[in-house]
């Protein structure tokens, strides 16, 4: 079918794009040959061609069509549109010969002709958000044809029929089944299709889908285009494989005391259940005694991490079998977030089984310490069929592996990991290892064990050893999991890793199924006492497999920064500063001007003195200094990244500083004179020594203007507070970038913008301080809102009408205006 681009106004975020280009101007006539077309963008706001992008080259053509020579726009993030109103078909007098789809009786089966749709990245456990960027799928693009069924990894899968968080499933807008699937008897059935938004649910309606359910327990799915309207609409895929064993008598034991409700963390030692490789069903003990998940809300910083995780409903009862359950986390409220559903069983005996799986977020799972004075399900009185007994685990010891790993493990024979090997040069850092599978330790071929007691610091190869709490089990307990801890800063757990599982092996050896550790530098120790050491040689080499992570590419928004561009790298210390930079120019800051600055590792600048603080402030603070606060937050860069800067008075950074800020305020005539530059390149945040977070600060100035650019690359999650924006002094001005104040989700900060270059937020900061101004001028607007914030709050009202003033300041207005809000009226939906 032919289309053509609209020649009229097309509403931004229209066209699967935040900027929609539309052709300005009509198409030309046969006889008009080649033309050249502007092509506009809009604005949010509502002005039609606010983005003028490159011009387009247009031919009509004999048989009704147009052709156009497209060009890459200059803008980010922007896409041309066609108009839907414009489609025409071809006249054919020939009926084609195809299956319509408008009726639900077929003339064959799809459960034995469809197409296979095997795409890990469909999962629902695939969430783009944690780590920034996203997969690239988008449904709207395929050309869907006929019927499909999914796989994940070569294995069935289904649709989810419960609502997921946005950005899973490797998309933005995750698509859900918006009803149970159906039964062998019900045949082809229709279905609608959710998508959600946030955390709302079935925000997105589109287009339903035809179902079946197959013999052999798979379902086919007759997917269509999703909804033009949603952003990065994918069709989700879920395992849910049934258990060939009862998960009532095949579980994994789960006794960790710091889960408990009542655990509060010190020292932010968070941990994380992201990083746990759940596999299986678990069952949750405190301190050896039987107990369950909490089904309401948990406070933030309790069961030893930021974000702890509850049931989000009630338990099953035994009648009900394997049932799928949502879990929440709280943000602001009470379970006002979700992580990914799990599956949960009630077993005979008063006590429950979980399919974990991992989290969205750095949370840990939560157990309830006195779940055992709780009620418990209640026992069917119906006959309760017994699993055969050679089925049955006994439970006090977990499931066993379908092969013994007394006999099936990986030799791991690194001498640098020895207790002995202490102060090493090389410090190595088991979390980049591939773990996979059970192993056994040796030392130069001598068999050895972990360490059950403190290991010193620095020993063992790594900055902080790991060793086993609780020692080693006996052959008859079969496979155990223990605890693992890592000595740091005179505290022999410091870092609480990962629990492993461990099993005693005839013979008189150990096989330890190591997973990835909780942070670097860490690495697993193996116990030298009473072995002989032939050779003091330290082999950097390990006999398991280490990844290799690709070098990340910063977004083309960052300035020049680097050794390459000649910064001034900050000394690798936690919590420092820079020295008193010097200014090449004075910069104006609402009011005052300012001839020093200081770049403080910790993600702010700071005008008067330098600044250690790593817990930020919230702005509005009122207080008594002017900040910029490109990312406030606990930062580390004595482990990883760099911290630098780099002051401009000549050269192409000026000219690209004068492009940026006359394409983002396109009413203002701006020639850049002086440009600073700040950049945290792959910084980690402290205690997470495996995260990277990247940004820049970057002040732009000449004449009388002054203006603050905030670039965001790969921005990892953490649990620390942070804060992003600015403030001065009494807080005459200030501004605070939506949802930044949140660590779970401050990798948004690069999908976010004010200026529709996605990563980028852009303010003018020359005005005079706010007391200065002559109240004899008052001007009068409505504004209509659609907002998560609760506008009856003061806060909140003060950090909309601040987003208002940077919209008005682009279109002219001095940056001294104080807007007031005079009334608001809230409209139910």
């Amino acid at each position: 079918m032919n289309i053509q681009m609209p020649e009229t106004c097309v509403s931004s975020y229209s066209c699967n794009t935040d900027i929609s280009l539309w052709l300005n101007g009509s198409h030309p006539q046969i006889e008009d040959g080649v033309v050249t077309r502007e092509v506009c963008g809009g604005s949010y706001l509502g002005d039609c061609c606010y983005y003028k992008t490159n011009p387009i080259r247009v031919k009509a053509c004999p048989g009704n069509y147009f052709v156009y020579e497209l060009v890459n726009p200059q803008f980010v993030c922007s896409g041309y549109c066609t108009d839907v109103s414009t489609i025409s078909r071809p006249i054919s007098t020939v009926s084609p010969n195809i299956i319509t789809g408008s009726s639900i009786t077929l003339n064959y089966d799809p459960c034995n002709n469809y197409n296979i749709l095997d795409n890990y990245r469909r999962s629902t456990l695939n969430y783009w958000f944690w780590f920034g960027s996203a997969n690239g799928l988008d449904d709207t693009r395929v050309e869907w044809d006929g019927w499909y069924r999914l796989f994940i990894d070569g294995s069935s899968a289904q649709m989810p029929e419960w609502c997921f968080y946005y950005m899973s499933c490797g998309g933005y807008s995750a698509l859900y089944l918006g009803g149970s699937h159906p039964r062998l008897e019900d045949g082809v059935v229709t279905r609608e299709i959710y998508g959600s938004r946030y955390h709302q649910c079935s925000y997105y309606r589109s287009e339903p889908i035809q179902v079946k359910a197959c013999p052999g327990d798979y379902y086919v799915y007759k997917f269509t285009r999703p909804t033009l309207s949603i952003p990065l609409p994918v069709y989700c895929a879920v395992l849910l494989t049934t258990p060939s064993v009862d998960p009532c008598y095949n579980y994994t034991s789960l006794d960790e005391p710091w889960r408990a409700t009542d655990y509060f963390v010190y020292n932010n030692n968070y941990m994380c259940d992201y990083n746990v490789e759940w596999n299986g069903w678990y069952r949750m003990f405190y301190n050896g005694q039987n107990t369950q998940m909490p089904e309401s809300c948990v406070n933030n910083g309790m069961c030893g991490t930021y974000y702890p995780l509850s049931l989000n409903g009630t338990h099953p009862q035994l009648e009900d079998g394997v049932v799928t359950r949502q879990v929440c986390f709280s943000v602001g409220g009470c379970c006002d977030y979700r992580s990914h559903p799990i599956r949960v069983k009630a077993c005979p005996g008063n006590y429950y089984v979980y399919e974990f799986v991992k989290p969205i977020v750095c949370g840990a799972y939560c157990a309830v310490p006195e779940a055992s004075n709780q009620s418990t399900p209640s026992v069917s009185t119906t006959t309760e069929t017994i699993p055969p007994i050679e089925f049955i685990t006994p439970p006090i010891t977990t499931t066993a592996p379908p092969v013994d790993p007394c006999y099936n493990y990986t030799a791991l024979d690194d001498l640098w990991r020895r207790t002995n090997n202490q102060h090493s040069s090389q410090i190595m850092c088991d979390y980049w290892v591939n773990w996979n599978g059970w192993y056994r330790l040796y030392i130069q071929g001598q068999s050895v064990q972990m360490p059950d007691t403190c290991v010193d610091m620095l020993s063992c190869g790594t900055h902080a050893p790991l060793w086993l709490m609780r020692g080693h089990p006996t052959v008859e307990d079969g496979v155990v999991t223990r605890d693992v801890c890592g000595h740091w800063m005179n505290n022999c757990c410091y870092f609480q890793s990962n629990p492993i599982k461990v099993k005693a092996c005839p013979g008189g050896y150990y096989v330890y199924e190591f997973v990835r550790p909780s942070a670097c530098s860490l690495a697993y120790c193996a116990d030298a006492r009473n072995i002989n050491i032939t050779s003091t040689t330290v082999m950097p080499e390990t006999s398991t497999t280490t990844e290799t992570t690709a070098e990340t590419t910063l977004p083309e928004i960052f300035y020049p920064f680097g050794s390459a561009a000649g910064d001034t790298i900050n000394a690798a210390v936690d919590d420092g500063s820079s020295s008193v930079i010097q200014l090449l120019s004075p910069f104006l800051f609402f009011g005052r001007t300012y001839q020093q600055i200081y770049v403080n590792n910790n993600g702010h600048l700071t005008f008067n003195q330098p600044s250690s603080s790593y817990v930020p402030y919230s702005f509005p603070a009122r207080g008594s200094q002017d900040i910029i606060a490109g990312l406030w937050t606990n930062l580390d860069n004595s482990v990883r990244g760099v911290v630098s800067y780099h002051q401009y008075t000549s050269g192409n950074v000026l000219t690209r500083a004068t492009r940026d800020i006359n394409t983002h305020f396109p009413n203002l005539t701006f020639t850049a004179s002086w440009v600073f530059v700040a950049t945290w390149d792959k910084v980690s945040y402290f205690n997470l020594t495996n995260t990277e977070t990247s940004f820049q600060v970057v002040l732009i100035s000449g004449g009388n203007f002054s203006f603050l650019l905030m670039n965001y690359g790969d921005i990892a999650v953490t649990g620390h507070p942070v804060q992003v924006g600015y403030d001065t002094v009494n807080s005459t001005h200030y501004f605070v970038i939506p949802e930044s104040i949140n660590g779970s989700f401050i990798s948004n900060l690069r999908n976010s913008s004010n200026v529709n270059v996605l990563g980028r937020w852009v303010f003018r900061v020359d005005g005079e301080p706010r007391n200065s101004i002559l109240n004899n001028n008052v001007v009068g607007f409505r504004v209509r809102l659609s907002s998560f914030l609760d506008l009856t709050q003061n806060g909140s009202t003060e950090l909309v009408l601040q987003q208002i003033k940077q919209e008005l300041v682009k279109y002219g207005l001095p940056n001294n205006i104080e807007l007031k809000l005079r009334k608001l009226q809230k409209i139910k939906p």
